[in-house]
């Protein structure tokens, strides 16, 4: 049995769970804490049962996507500048 197991994992190694998709250099813990309620707030809108609650969680859901869009736009600000001062410190760098 144990010849079985060793050349099943020899065959067929495990996958370790591994995103395909690089994170964007902008995006911090803030942006994901947002983005989580953001998410959490919609599904409430859309689940509220009646018209006055629909409203109050249209408004929560709104304000919380414009918290959400402008922590974005100043992060990348932030990154953006942080590059360009990397590129005038090291001219011939990765910058």
């Amino acid at each position: 049995m144990d010849i079985i197991v060793t050349g099943c994992d020899a065959a067929m190694p495990s996958q370790i769970a591994i995103s395909r998709r690089k994170s964007v250099y902008w995006w911090t813990t803030e942006i994901a804490l947002l983005r989580t309620e953001c998410l959490r707030l919609r599904r409430q809108e859309f689940t509220s049962r009646n018209r006055d609650t629909r409203q109050q969680k249209n408004d929560e859901y709104k304000a919380a996507k414009k918290r959400l869009v402008n922590a974005i736009k100043v992060s990348k600000e932030r990154c953006r500048k942080a590059v360009c001062r990397e590129v005038d410190d090291d001219l011939w760098g990765n910058g």
